[in-house]
């Protein structure tokens, strides 16, 4: 039986040259396909690595002005505190030294002043006398029965003999 061209099991031989040329030419398109694959990688890849660049740089120049935002806060708020505690702190110290003159103050006024008072001695005691009364019986008597008296006060007996009397007037005149 003769048949057409090769049979099944007999291959048909194909010329050494045409498949080198075509294994070439396919060789070729491949580079071309891998070398466009290689440049289409780098440019995504290059952009991508732009954009992620920009987002850093957003997000730190965001991060930036929000990091100055909150150190001038921080910075407000400690002035704030500082301030207040110092004006605690001034205001305590003004009332102590407020307090501690007040305190002088009534140490050095005693109740007779040195100025306007004098002493009588040797005025003789009565119980329940009244010691401003004395007195003025005495500057009436002496002819200066005009003089105000402030205060008068006769202190403790002094070894049998009656206490001195401490007499404060109003003025020195």
């Amino acid at each position: 039986m003769p048949t057409e061209g090769p049979s099944t099991r007999q291959k048909e031989r194909k010329d050494p040259d045409q498949t080198a040329g075509n294994l070439v030419l396919e060789i070729r398109a491949l580079t071309a396909t891998i070398d466009a694959l290689k440049l289409s990688f780098e440019q995504q890849l290059d952009s991508k690595v732009d954009s992620l660049r920009d987002s850093v740089q957003l997000m730190m120049s965001e991060n930036k002005e929000w990091l100055k935002e909150e150190l001038s806060l921080k910075a407000a708020e400690i002035q704030t505190n500082i301030q207040q505690n110092m004006d605690n702190d001034i205001s305590l110290l003004i009332r102590r030294i407020e307090q501690m003159e007040a305190k002088i103050n009534r140490s050095e006024k005693t109740r007779f002043d040195p100025d306007v008072s004098i002493v009588v001695t040797g005025l003789n005691y009565n119980s329940g006398e009244n010691v401003t009364c004395l007195v003025k019986e005495l500057l009436t008597e002496g002819l200066l029965e005009n003089t105000p008296i402030v205060d008068a006060e006769r202190l403790k007996d002094r070894g049998g003999r009656p206490g001195v009397v401490k007499v404060e007037f109003g003025s020195v005149q």
